[in-house]
Parts: C-alpha cells; structure tokens; sequence
C-alpha cells in the first residue's frame, strides 16, 4: 500500500525559498524585471511568494510598514507606491541574500543610430 503524501507545490517553493538562497535572489531578479517589462500583477505575486518566505511581520519589521498594509499593497488587488516597492525589494534583498546587500543603480547612455 502506497501512503505517500502528497506536498503542496506552493509550500515546496517556499521551502526552496527559505532554503537557497541564490533560488530567492533569482526570484527577487524576475520580480524586477517583470515590473521593468510591465507586468505589474505578475511582479506583485512574486513579490508575495517572496514575501511569505521571509514572512508578513519580518517583512513589516524591515520595511517599517504594517504587516496588514503590505498584504494589501502585495494582493491581487494591491497597487503599492513606487516608494513602497522600493522598500520592500531592499527589506527582501537583505533577508534572503546570503551576502550583504548595496543597491546599485548605473545609467547607460543610449547608443546614436
């Protein structure tokens, strides 16, 4: 008789998640780019996997914002500032990244055609 239990894909990730962290650096990557590329529901569910990884209230912590405001701002629904995506990209980097984190932003001057 097979008793094999079945585990919940969305905890398997999470757990992947707490456990690699270069795993988690590449998703706080993909949730970056998706909201360079537009995709701002995609963005913010990633987001929120990454969220629930750390968890809401170390989050809240970090960022200085209510558990409950980063719920809603991360929910389907959710349209968080600029300043708040900001936060908690940095809050996220620094709980998931094995090394410390300096965010770096460098401009490229766009080649003439």
């Amino acid at each position: 008789m097979n008793t094999t239990m079945t585990v919940d894909p969305r905890e398997r990730i999470l757990a992947r998640l707490r456990r690699e962290p270069e795993f988690a650096m590449a998703m706080v990557g993909e949730a970056i780019e998706l909201i360079t590329e537009g995709y701002a529901e995609e963005a913010r569910s990633v987001l929120r996997t990454l969220a629930n990884a750390v968890g809401f209230e170390e989050l809240a912590r970090a960022t200085g914002t209510h558990a409950k405001t980063l719920h809603r701002q991360l929910s389907p629904a959710g349209n968080p500032t600029m300043n708040a995506v900001a936060l908690i990209l940095h809050a996220l980097m620094a709980q998931l990244s094995p090394k410390p984190v300096r965010m770096t932003v460098r401009f490229e001057e766009a080649e003439a055609a």
